[in-house]
């Protein structure tokens, strides 16, 4: 990988083919056309095929991205085959007790990071996208994610001062990726609560971190969007 060349929120490299095993895509590519939001042609597992321009196109590893940089339609891919169906008593459970902390780490990290303002580091375990943060400031480079993490952190309205006050549960997807839910303090050191859709006040909350095929780190999910 060439991680000077690539863009830091894509962090797993723009691959030929769906899995690490694939060489990656030319950077210059990317590097030309940064990809605010991803225009789907094909899923293949945890891997969708996106249009790169110039009439070139790359595999990503879709965990590492959030939702809102991706445009999907699944209505407009083929239906999976039919398969066996395997009774859950037979699956292996995927437990990594030494990534797990990795991965845990690296999201406790990330917050602490942004509580204390240091965003050229944040962004380097960052995978989640700068489209919608692009889309909303128009002048800010569209490369320079740092100013586009404080942009988002100090005029964009997210909440980055909030710190991790415990994980509550912790869980392994897959080989490279893992779901934690987590409780939140803010500065004057309470529990952060806020509603959900349906108004019932929540203290915990879901977080992705996806780990690339390089075995580094990164967290998917942006900070809340103050409201």
């Amino acid at each position: 990988d060439d991680p000077n060349g690539m863009l830091q929120s894509l962090p797993f490299a723009v691959r030929q083919g769906p899995s690490c095993e694939y060489e990656t895509v030319d950077s210059i590519l990317i590097r030309d056309n940064p990809p605010a939001f991803f225009d789907v042609v094909k899923k293949q597992g945890d891997w969708l095929l996106v249009d790169l321009c110039h009439n070139k196109q790359g595999w990503i590893f879709a965990p590492a991205i959030d939702d809102i940089n991706i445009h999907i339609t699944p209505i407009d891919f083929p239906a999976s085959p039919v398969t066996q169906e395997v009774s859950p008593t037979t699956l292996t459970p995927i437990v990594d007790s030494k990534s797990i902390a990795q991965a845990k780490d690296t999201l406790i990290n990330f917050f602490s990071l942004l509580y204390n303002k240091k965003y050229d580091e944040a962004t380097k375990i960052f995978s989640g996208g700068y489209g919608m943060i692009i889309m909303w400031n128009p002048n800010v480079d569209t490369q320079d994610y740092p100013s586009l993490l404080r942009t988002a952190c100090e005029f964009n309205d997210f909440r980055c001062s909030l710190r991790v006050a415990r994980v509550v549960k912790n869980e392994q997807i897959s080989s490279m990726e893992y779901h934690f839910t987590v409780e939140f303090i803010k500065e004057d050191g309470a529990l952060y609560q806020r509603p959900d859709n349906k108004n019932v006040m929540i203290s915990q909350f879901p977080f992705r971190v996806v780990k690339d095929c390089n075995e580094k780190y990164y967290v998917v999910d942006w900070p809340f969007y103050r409201y």
